[in-house]
């Protein structure tokens, strides 16, 4: 379990929310295998996603889906590359503005 597996899966252009799951089991992995700001931010991330209800495909509201594609979804790349090019600020701004 690492930053790659999970940028891997974030990068899948269908990436959608039935992704967000495993997307979540990937993040605490990271966290666990490592327990480093970059890892905790963005399971933190993923936490809140899942108490959102961001797991069910129908349930999610289309612009709430697109503000997360748009906005988030890129930082949650930028944090996940190798080397990162986010800062988990980067992240918490843009999930902050996107809710």
């Amino acid at each position: 379990m690492s930053r790659a597996a999970l940028n891997s899966l974030l990068s899948d252009p269908g990436f959608a929310p039935k992704d967000i799951t495993p997307a979540t089991i990937e993040a605490r992995a990271w966290f666990m295998a490592t327990a480093d700001a970059d890892a905790s931010a963005v399971l933190g991330v993923f936490n809140d996603l899942l108490a959102r209800g961001f797991d069910d495909e129908q349930g999610v509201p289309t612009d709430a889906w697109e503000r997360f594609t748009g906005e988030v979804l890129p930082k949650l790349l930028g944090i996940t590359a190798s080397p990162p090019t986010v800062t988990p600020a980067d992240l918490a701004i843009a999930y902050h503005s996107s809710i």
